[in-house]
């Protein structure tokens, strides 16, 4: 993770945030600690004592003073797969097809269902 990080914060010349999210990002404040560890020279003051408390919603793990800010963002999977699915359904039941070459295919079967039979 911190190979990363650091990738990104030269390839962007810097971050304004470092943010965690997802199941480990939320919930493991060990992993966060191992992070967050040895990277003061991006100018982060990462405030261990408040990575250790439990919180809902939006958390701000960084001290007031330091440049860049560490966040635990909580997603909300469950919604996005919900959404993304009732976006499917609504485009299915408007007679939208999810693959053009399938329907494509479904209307020359129909085509060559009126056909006339030759043997």
């Amino acid at each position: 993770s911190k190979k990363y990080i650091g990738a990104f914060a030269a390839a962007l010349g810097g971050v304004d945030a470092i943010v965690f999210t997802g199941g480990i990002g939320e919930n493991s404040s060990y992993m966060r600690r191992l992070v967050m560890e040895g990277m003061e020279y991006l100018g982060v003051v990462f405030d261990f004592e408040e990575n250790e408390k439990r919180a809902e919603g939006l958390h701000i793990l960084s001290d007031p003073e330091s440049y860049v800010k560490v966040i635990v963002l909580p997603t909300n999977e469950e919604l996005s797969i919900a959404r993304e699915t009732a976006a499917l359904v609504a485009k299915k039941a408007q007679g939208s097809h999810l693959c053009p070459k399938k329907a494509q295919m479904g209307r020359r079967k129909q085509q060559n269902a009126f056909a006339p039979q030759i043997a």
